[in-house]
């Protein structure tokens, strides 16, 4: 799948899990008018926090392709993410990082980091939230076209998103992690319904034997196109109705 289609489908994902949206219909035959829902509303979540979690999965779904040298991923932050992928790239493509186990290494690190947490001048710190905020800050400077080494833009961005994350307001401990498990999962689904395909859920344990159901053909075929445009519609659907409709919290 490609990469536009990893990240929109972390934000339409994180819409139909996170969001209250419904979609308000006529009377249709004997059945009275009324609304069909179109988001689970998991965590009981405000709008701001909704879209947070959007924007966080739409990046989290690019991150498993750090185990490749070209990806977002991998030239995000240099050189601290070149790092990272030197650490996971022996494994191979497609394989720790799109999987369980490095779903759950990558969440238990963020957990962890998250974990610690501070006061300064009465405001809650949590450094891990402000690590992921920063990540996703940067790797979104490199998706509108922000070159990797140009440091005087990149860093100063990260560090914005590193203040702003470790400042969040209110963020339950499970928020953070949540977003980078879930958010892999969603790619990991993105390769499966390609031909790219993915190593079964007990890598390394059983078998290396890549499994998929190629629904959408090769990435980037016509099935996908007609997808990202389905998955952007609902997208700007939830959008707007999340900024004109009041959320109770």
């Amino acid at each position: 799948m490609m990469g536009r289609s990893h990240a929109l489908s972390g934000t339409a994902i994180g819409f139909a899990a996170f969001s209250p949206v419904v979609l308000p219909h006529p009377a249709i035959g004997p059945l009275p008018a009324g609304e069909l829902k179109l988001g689970a509303h998991l965590g009981d979540m405000s709008a701001p926090y909704i879209f947070l979690m959007c924007l966080i999965l739409s990046v989290m779904a690019l991150w498993p392709d750090i185990d490749t040298s070209k990806s977002l991923a991998t030239n995000s932050i240099p050189p601290l993410t070149n790092w990272i992928h030197k650490l996971v790239a022996p494994f191979g493509h497609r394989k720790l990082t799109h999987v369980p186990l490095g779903f759950a290494i990558f969440a238990s690190l963020v957990f962890l980091a998250a974990s610690w947490t501070a006061e300064v001048g009465g405001v809650l710190i949590r450094p891990g939230n402000g690590i992921v905020t920063a990540l996703c800050v940067a790797m979104l400077a490199r998706a509108v076209g922000v070159k990797s080494k140009r440091y005087v833009i990149i860093y100063p961005l990260a560090l914005f998103g590193f203040i702003f994350g470790a400042m969040l307001p209110a963020t339950a401990m499970w928020f953070m992690p949540a977003a980078v498990f879930f958010g892999m999962w969603i790619h990991r689904l993105g390769d499966f319904i390609t031909t790219d395909h993915v190593p079964p859920v007990t890598w390394p344990l059983f078998g290396n034997k890549k499994v998929g159901f190629a629904i959408l053909g090769n990435a980037g075929s016509t099935r996908e196109h007609v997808l990202f445009a389905l998955m952007a519609i609902y997208s700007m659907y939830c959008v707007f109705w999340l900024l004109f409709a009041a959320i109770p919290g």
